[in-house]
């Protein structure tokens, strides 16, 4: 039997070879691996958990809000390839900014056709869009799960951007944004109902 374990194949007999030595002998020969996990535990539910906090901008006179830094921390388990978790993170964060200032569908009301059909009226962030992305990785591995003790990162990261950054336009700004695309007119609207509260309690108090 043979493992992989400090950079080395250690043989069961107590023979080890450096990697490399063993994948130079390959040459155009592959190595084709095979694994498996158990089941996941009964009576109890697999969630990953992980916190995102945004930093942004606000024109109060134009409404354009500009996401300057996304921190994002997640505890998925076990990490078993850091670059791929992170990538997974950046890309889920990414999307959910589409959703969070671009992305509506919009209907035709007479026939029910969707009319944002195409990328010109249906638009998706660019590389202009996005923001520093800070990731951090809890790694360490669920105890209660298989015996790899790693949990998904799909669709974590999608989740909590939207209302990260919707809290800091109202921390920013005082607006409070309800409905997503957030767009620029529903900015504008939420600082003028926010400067109209305002001038309610400074009359009530």
């Amino acid at each position: 039997m043979l493992s992989l374990g400090g950079g080395k194949i250690v043989s069961s007999d107590g023979g080890s070879w450096p990697l490399e030595e063993i994948t130079g002998l390959l040459q155009d020969g592959q190595i084709l691996g095979k694994g498996a996990r158990g089941p996941n535990p009964a009576g109890m539910r697999v969630l990953t958990f992980g916190v995102q906090v945004a930093e942004v901008a606000v024109d109060v006179e134009t409404g354009e809000v500009v996401v300057e830094r996304i921190h994002a921390v997640h505890d998925v388990g076990r990490v078993i390839n850091p670059l791929g978790a992170r990538s997974q993170i950046e890309g889920g964060i990414i999307q959910a900014m589409g959703h969070t200032f671009s992305e509506a569908r919009l209907d035709d009301p007479r026939t029910g056709s969707i009319l944002t059909r195409t990328l010109d009226a249906y638009k998706l962030p660019t590389f202009a869009d996005v923001p520093e992305i800070v990731c951090e990785l809890v790694d360490v591995p669920d105890e209660h799960l298989t015996n790899l003790g790693s949990k998904g990162l799909g669709e974590p990261p999608i989740i909590p951007t939207a209302a990260a950054i919707a809290n800091a336009i109202r921390d920013a700004t005082g607006a409070d944004v309800t409905s997503l695309p957030i767009t620029r007119e529903e900015i504008l609207q939420a600082l003028r109902e926010a400067r109209e509260r305002e001038r309610v309690a400074a009359g009530t108090a």
